[in-house]
């Protein structure tokens, strides 16, 4: 089994059906690369407490997935499972980096970890299960934001858009110069 234990009861790895079966009693949260991102409502979330076990689709490659759209559901999943002493499994098709922002989300809103140390910690155990550079930016501003999702979207849309402004700004400049190159150029 392709499984590594990250701290006490939390564990990260690729999906076996054999872990299912072993461990009935466990939470697992699996994520699957998919077209569109599995809503997740009141229902949903109450049942996948009760049962432990939670599944979500997520949109586009493993490396490309707006974590931040997830990680509330995720966090409230490990935590229930672990406060309950219940063993938990984050688990992706390949383990790797949907899996390692998942936990390292986790670790910082828990443990208030730093990125870095978040991911030195899944290192110890898993050296595979690294956050995607786009997971890693996000996890950075979920960080910044205190373990707040709606203020890390905010503050990378804000991140965003000044960027935008900046581009457009040289675009602009550049375009000017050209301009005042091509009218000096005439006269």
């Amino acid at each position: 089994m392709d499984i590594s234990l990250v701290q006490p009861g939390l564990y990260i790895g690729s999906l076996d059906q054999r872990i299912i079966a072993q461990n009935p009693n466990a939470h697992i949260l699996f994520l699957a690369e998919g077209d569109e991102d599995t809503k997740v409502d009141q229902t949903t979330r109450q049942r996948a407490m009760s049962s432990g076990r939670l599944f979500l689709q997520v949109k586009g490659r493993e490396e490309e997935v707006n974590i931040l759209s997830i990680l509330d559901y995720t966090y409230e999943f490990i935590a229930h499972g672990l406060h309950n002493e219940k063993k938990v499994f984050v688990l992706t098709q390949r383990g790797y980096s949907l899996a390692g922002a998942i936990v390292c989300g986790y670790l910082i809103k828990r443990q208030g970890l730093t990125l870095k140390d978040a991911i030195q910690q899944i290192r110890l155990t898993r050296a595979i299960a690294i956050p995607s550079a786009y997971g890693s930016r996000q996890l950075a501003s979920y960080r910044k934001a205190g373990g707040n999702c709606n203020t890390a979207v905010n503050d990378m849309q804000n991140a965003l858009a000044a960027q935008y402004a900046f581009l457009f700004y040289l675009s602009f400049s550049f375009s000017l110069s050209l301009l005042t190159h091509t009218v000096i150029a005439i006269t």
